[in-house]
């Protein structure tokens, strides 16, 4: 097996049982045992468990995210925010593993900023980028209202898929759609209040 499949196969294996474990209740060894690789090869490829955990993230999820700038010629906010909502949980669905792998984090290095954690920060930052020439609103009651929003698109993802609560029928489309429309209507409440109709 090539150096590249066998890397590549740690990845995987290690995307796994972080998923399934949390960081320290994991060891190189139980990893290379089930990637049927030396533990040697992961500290060869890797260097160290803390860097093989960090390289899961880059690996993984560099594959599959979207660019937040891609929507800004949308003309309606509203269609716009229920673009992202979708393009949000297909790439949370598409990440799922990663997701779990953040909620147990049980690993906490200083100035560690993992790539789900970044990505976030520049989803924000180009929506409110766009909301911010299409609204009449501060930034900050901007920031206000898409943490409601970021908050009940990511809670949705986690109720139905990493939960699996099975009480929780969800049907996306028609919970972003609600949402947005909810959205609109206290934006809209907030122009008249300030007088921007």
């Amino acid at each position: 097996m090539s150096t590249q499949n066998k890397a590549e196969l740690i990845l995987d294996t290690a995307k796994k049982i972080f998923s399934e474990k949390g960081f320290y209740n994991v060891s190189t060894k139980e990893i290379a045992i089930c990637a049927d690789v030396n533990e040697i090869t992961i500290f060869r490829n890797f260097k160290s468990k803390e860097n093989l955990y960090i390289k899961v993230f880059e690996h993984f999820f560099n594959k599959s995210n979207f660019n937040p700038d891609s929507l800004k010629d949308i003309d309606s906010p509203h269609e716009y925010l229920l673009t992202l909502g979708k393009k949000m949980i297909s790439m949370f669905s598409q990440n799922v593993d990663l997701i779990r792998m953040e909620i147990k984090r049980d690993i906490w290095v200083d100035n560690l900023e993992l790539p789900l954690a970044t990505y976030s920060k520049i989803v924000a930052e180009s929506v409110t980028r766009y909301l911010s020439k299409k609204l009449s609103l501060s930034r900050k009651k901007i920031r206000d209202i898409l943490s409601v929003y970021f908050g009940s698109i990511f809670g949705m993802f986690f109720k139905k898929t990493i939960s699996k609560d099975t009480a929780f029928d969800i049907d996306f489309d028609s919970s972003i759609l609600f949402l947005v429309d909810a959205l609109i209507n206290q934006i809209k409440c907030e122009r008249i209040k300030n007088g921007k109709s």
